[in-house]
C-alpha cells in the first residue's frame, strides 16, 4: 500500500502546477509548438494512454522509454521503429495488485540498468533478453550508478545498497539515519560514492566497505517537514568537480561542501525549493527552484545572475547547448543566454488547441528530448540549432 500511495501521489504532484504571471516573460507566439502541426517538434508513439515515467534516455542510436504499466521499450533514434520491448510482471504487496513501474536507465557497455517500483534489473542492452533481477522490494527511482563492477542505488526506504553488476547479488547494503528516501543521483570520485538524502545529510561511503567516511547535515535536517519526505518526489544531484561537492536542496539552499573533509565551502539561500538537477560549466553552476533560475560563482557562490520565470512547483533540469539553457516550465519551453540570464525564445507547448506541461527533458547529441503530462506515452524531440 505504501508503494502505491507514493505513486499516486507522485502523479499528483506533477501534474500541480501553478499559473505564470503574464508580465514576467513575453511569449513570440510565432515559435510555439503545435504538437501536431509543427515540423520542428516530431514524436515517438511509444504507447498511447500509458504514461512515460523515465526520464529519456539515448545510447548509441537507440532510446529507452520506461512506462508506468511495467513496459520498455527500446526504439531506434533514426528509424523510430521499436527494436525490443520487455514487460516487467506486476506485483501484490499488502493483498493490493500494482504496476511494477519502469524508472531510470543507466547503461555499460554490455547492459541497461534500471531500478522499477519492486525490482532491480540487467538487461541486455542490445537484445532486451533479462541478465540478471533482484527481488529488491523497493522503489529504485534514480538511475543506478555502474562504478567498478558494481551497480549502487537508493532506494524510497532510505537504503543504499551495492550490487555486483555481474549477477545481481547485494555486496552491502546500509541505511540513511532517519530512514528516509533517496532519490537523488549517486555520484562517486576517488573510491567514494555520495549520496544525498531525503533526511537532509550528504553522505560520503566508502564505494568497497560500504563504511561512512563522513556526513554533511543541510538545513533539511533540522526541519521536521524533512520527515513528511514531501522532498522525496522530487529528483536533485549532486555535482563533484575539483574537490568540491554541489548540490541544492528542498530547504532552499545551495551547497558547496569539500568532499575529502565534509566541511561547509559556501552555501547560498535562494528562498525557494531545489529540486532539479544542477549543471557546471566551467565555473559556474546552473539550477533552478520553483520559481527562479540562477548562475552562481563555483568558487564563491556569488550569484552570477537570476532570473525570474514563474510559479511552478516543478521544472525540468537545465540542458546546456553552445551558451544557451533551456527548459520546460509548466506548458512552455524556455531558452535563456547562458551569460546574461536573458530571455532567447519561449515556446508554448500545445495540445488540441489547449495548454500541455513539459514533465521530463534530457539532451543527447543536437536532439532535446521531452515528455508532457496530456500525451502520455508519446516522446517529443526538437533538433537544435
Amino acid at each position: 500500500m505504501k508503494h502505491k500511495l507514493a505513486f499516486i501521489f507522485f502523479i499528483l504532484l506533477t501534474t500541480i502546477l501553478t499559473s505564470c504571471s503574464p508580465t514576467e516573460l513575453k511569449i513570440d507566439k510565432s515559435k510555439n509548438i503545435e504538437i501536431e502541426k509543427s515540423k520542428n517538434a516530431m514524436e515517438f508513439i511509444i504507447s498511447p494512454g500509458d504514461p512515460i515515467t523515465s526520464t529519456p534516455f539515448v545510447d548509441r542510436g537507440t532510446m529507452y522509454t520506461g512506462l508506468v504499466n511495467g513496459q520498455l521499450f527500446a526504439t531506434n533514434v533514426e528509424t523510430k521503429k521499436t527494436l525490443w520491448e520487455f514487460n516487467s510482471p506486476e506485483y501484490h504487496i499488502d493483498g493490493l495488485k500494482a504496476f511494477d513501474s519502469i524508472n531510470n536507465f543507466t547503461t555499460d557497455n554490455e547492459k541497461l540498468y534500471f531500478g522499477t517500483s519492486f525490482r532491480l534489473y540487467a538487461l541486455d542492452k542490445n537484445t532486451g533478453k533479462l541478465v540478471w533481477k533482484n527481488e529488491i522490494r523497493e522503489w529504485v527511482n534514480a538511475a543506478p550508478l555502474v562504478s567498478n563492477g558494481r551497480v549502487i542505488i537508493g532506494t524510497d526506504n532510505g537504503k543504499i545498497m551495492s550490487i555486483d553488476a555481474y549477477n545481481g547479488k547485494v555486496i552491502w547494503e546500509i541505511s540513511t539515519q532517519k530512514k528516509l528516501g533517496v532519490r537523488s543521483v549517486i555520484k562517486e570520485s576517488n573510491g567514494n560514492i555520495f549520496v544525498y538524502a531525503n533526511d537532509g545529510l550528504l553522505y560520503s561511503i566508502d564505494e568497497i566497505e560500504g563504511k561512512v567516511n563522513w556526513i554533511y547535515r543541510t538545513h533539511l535536517a533540522d526541519n521536521d517537514w524533512s520527515k513528511n519526505q514531501i522532498g522525496s518526489l522530487l529528483l536533485t544531484s549532486p555535482i563533484i568537480s575539483e574537490n568540491h561537492i554541489y548540490f541544492g536542496s528542498w530547504d532552499g539552499y545551495f551547497y558547496a561542501v569539500n568532499e575529502s573533509t565534509g566541511r561547509l565551502v559556501w552555501e547560498k539561500n535562494t528562498n525557494g525549493y531545489i529540486s532539479t538537477f544542477p549543471i557546471k560549466v566551467e565555473d559556474t553552476l546552473y539550477f533552478s527552484n520553483d520559481a527562479t533560475s540562477f548562475a552562481l560563482n563555483a568558487k564563491s557562490g556569488n550569484v552570477i545572475w537570476s532570473r525570474k520565470v514563474g510559479n511552478s512547483s516543478i521544472n525540468t533540469a537545465f540542458v546546456y547547448h553552445k551558451e544557451k539553457l533551456i527548459y520546460g516550465v509548466q506548458n512552455k519551453i524556455i531558452t535563456l543566454s547562458a551569460i546574461t540570464g536573458d530571455l532567447i525564445t519561449e515556446k508554448e507547448i500545445n495540445y488540441k488547441g489547449g495548454k500541455d506541461y513539459v514533465k521530463l527533458i534530457s539532451k543527447f547529441d543536437q536532439t532535446i528530448y521531452f515528455t508532457t503530462i496530456s500525451r502520455p506515452g508519446v516522446l517529443s524531440f526538437e533538433k537544435l540549432e
